[in-house]
């Protein structure tokens, strides 16, 4: 059957995770734990766009434990396979681990395969979904099409209907996949411009321009409200429930009548800083909290922050991104975890 006779019906997405120790050497220069966070994060928001937009997402990986740090952030049908499927622990490598999926996917019946770069965390489903839409369009010219990264070398997307996957990513991509017989896709094929899908991210630079497109709520998590750019890390060693004005500290979010509790913290450095109600509310730090039973459903904010404050163990620490508030002049932690 010719490529273009095909109806596409189902689309499955691979996806191939570093683990987290390896990612991103041009991020060198930050802390090791921030840049891992950050890595992690950029991730979490592409396979949240994918999952959204496409029938099935496979990730191949190495990373210790990933579909159970995927189930705990609401990404549980996002399925995970090791790269070595021997058990030996070897790394293949970026294109034999989309080589894996593609196969894997294309045994089970699936009519396409996208494969897709870890790092967009500005991705969104209706920018995928133009871009089937114009992989369907283009397969009388080819049953394999890419878009090329927001340099024009890189490759951000590959995506193959009854052909073969056949991955060229890294490096100078683009060349490769146009030399290979793969169609790239412009603009006008997508009648509109994708930048949130061309903008990977591989340093600091990067990130500044997927901010400006719009960063899903993952990574936002790690960005300075007040300077719009990544905040400063440090560790936490203590936690306490204060009490004070939530409506005043907060912006309205958990307003209340009157005086309700709130947790502040102290860092490595000695300083004292306030919690955001977006961080307190994380499942990871209610989870390393050991409150992972607990839910605002459950209990009020003021029940929360109390038991919090009571789970906190001696000798306990926390890897945490400070910010400044959009409205004042305290640091405010805007995420942490284990």
């Amino acid at each position: 059957m010719a490529a273009s006779d095909f109806v596409v019906s189902r689309v499955g997405a691979v996806v191939a995770l570093k683990p987290l120790t390896l990612a991103k050497s041009r991020m060198a220069g930050l802390p090791a734990p921030l840049r891992q966070r950050l890595v992690w994060l950029m991730a979490v928001d592409t396979l949240r766009a994918l999952s959204s937009a496409l029938d099935h997402v496979l990730v191949i990986s190495n990373q210790p434990a990933l579909h159970s740090s995927l189930r705990r952030i609401g990404l549980g049908n996002v399925e995970v396979l090791d790269e070595d499927p021997t058990g030996g622990g070897e790394l293949s490598g970026l294109n034999p681990a989309l080589r894996r999926g593609d196969t894997i996917l294309r045994r089970r019946g699936f009519d396409s395969v996208l494969a897709c770069v870890s790092d967009l965390p500005a991705a969104t489903p209706n920018s995928i979904r133009r871009v089937l839409s114009a992989a369907t369009a283009q397969l009388s010219r080819s049953a394999r099409i890419f878009l090329s990264d927001a340099q024009g070398t890189g490759t951000a997307m590959l995506m193959a209907t009854g052909a073969s996957l056949d991955p060229q990513f890294e490096g100078a991509s683009t060349v490769a996949h146009l030399s290979s017989g793969a169609h790239r896709i412009t603009d006008s094929d997508l009648d509109a411009a994708v930048g949130d899908l061309r903008t990977d991210v591989d340093d600091t630079a990067d990130l500044a321009a997927a901010f400006r497109l719009g960063l899903g709520r993952a990574t936002q998590s790690v960005i300075d409200p007040a300077r719009g750019t990544l905040g400063s890390y440090s560790t936490i060693t203590e936690m306490s429930a204060g009490t004070g004005d939530i409506r005043q500290a907060e912006d309205g979010k958990w307003a209340g009548n009157g005086q309700a509790r709130q947790w502040t913290a102290v860092t490595a450095e000695g300083h004292r800083v306030r919690i955001s109600n977006e961080a307190l509310m994380d499942g990871t730090l209610i989870d390393d909290l050991g409150l992972g039973e607990l839910s605002p459903e459950m209990l009020s904010l003021d029940e929360l922050l109390v038991a919090g404050a009571h789970h906190w163990p001696a000798g306990r620490s926390l890897h945490a991104v400070l910010g400044f508030a959009a409205s004042a002049r305290y640091r405010q932690v805007l995420t942490a975890w284990t």
